[in-house]
C-alpha cells in the first residue's frame, strides 16, 4: 500500500509540528508500515546526529563576510 505521508510530514512529526489529527493520522501509518516507519527512524537518527555535532565556521570563511559586508556599507554609504 502506497503511503499518503511526505517526508516533510515525517520531519514536521519529529519537530511535533503537526496538529493532532495529522499527528495521529500519521503515527497509526507508521504502526502499519514498515518502510515508512524505517524512514522515520532514519531522519530520527538523523536529526539526533546533526543535534549533537558541534560544528564551527571556518575563520576564513567569517573574515570574507566580514571583508563583503564592510564592502557594502561603504557603498552604501558613497
Amino acid at each position: 500500500m502506497p503511503s499518503k505521508s511526505t517526508t516533510n510530514h515525517l520531519i514536521a512529526l519529529l519537530y511535533n509540528e503537526l496538529e493532532p489529527t495529522a499527528k495521529s493520522d500519521l503515527l497509526e501509518e507508521l504502526s502499519l508500515n514498515n518502510d515508512l516507519q524505517q524512514q522515520f527512524n532514519d531522519y530520527a537518527e538523523t536529526i539526533s546526529f546533526l543535534d549533537e555535532s558541534e560544528l564551527d565556521a571556518n575563520p576564513t570563511s567569517i573574515q570574507l563576510i566580514m571583508e563583503y559586508s564592510a564592502k557594502l556599507k561603504e557603498l552604501e554609504h558613497a
